[in-house]
């Protein structure tokens, strides 16, 4: 009679699953959608996991006790995937700190480009200022003072 076997884990990645066999060194090989251990026997012969219903099974005879065998697979199984999950968490952050930056340097970049037009429009007030003062007949003296331009338009009469 054989027996399939419920782990906390459901091992839905093959990937993953096999790579926690080899960790552990144990011996398999792959059939159609069955991963056969090829050190481990039964009455009903070698122990496998089997693809059912988008997870893999372990089927084996029910008066084997593979328990320890179960618990080794599932530890490094979460260890893996753990690991996994780490790993992209940490290129999703990547991602976003650059993301930010590209944000920050746009913002940065556009901040320039309105000072600059800012700079531009005082310089064109300026010079209006001074063209118009000069042909009514006024001399135009400038000063800057904390940072603010000062205009002063004087004429002399006699």
């Amino acid at each position: 009679m054989s027996y399939k076997a419920k782990t906390l884990t459901p091992f839905v990645d093959k990937k993953i699953l096999l790579e926690a066999m080899d960790n552990l060194n144990i011996s398999y090989r792959e059939a159609n959608n069955n991963i056969i251990i090829q050190n481990i026997l039964d009455y009903q012969g070698q122990q496998y996991f089997t693809l059912n219903n988008m997870r893999y099974q372990y089927v084996h005879d029910s008066n084997s006790n593979v328990n320890k065998f179960l618990a080794e697979i599932e530890k490094e199984y979460k260890s893996i995937h753990n690991k996994l999950i780490k790993k992209i968490m940490e290129l999703e952050k990547r991602k976003e700190e650059e993301r930010i930056k590209k944000e920050l340097e746009r913002l940065r970049k556009e901040q320039e480009e309105m000072e600059r037009k800012r700079v531009e429009l005082i310089e064109n007030n300026k010079k209006m200022i001074k063209e118009k003062a000069k042909k009514m007949g006024y001399k135009v003296k400038e000063t800057v003072k904390d940072g603010k331009v000062k205009m002063v338009l004087v004429r002399r009469t006699y």
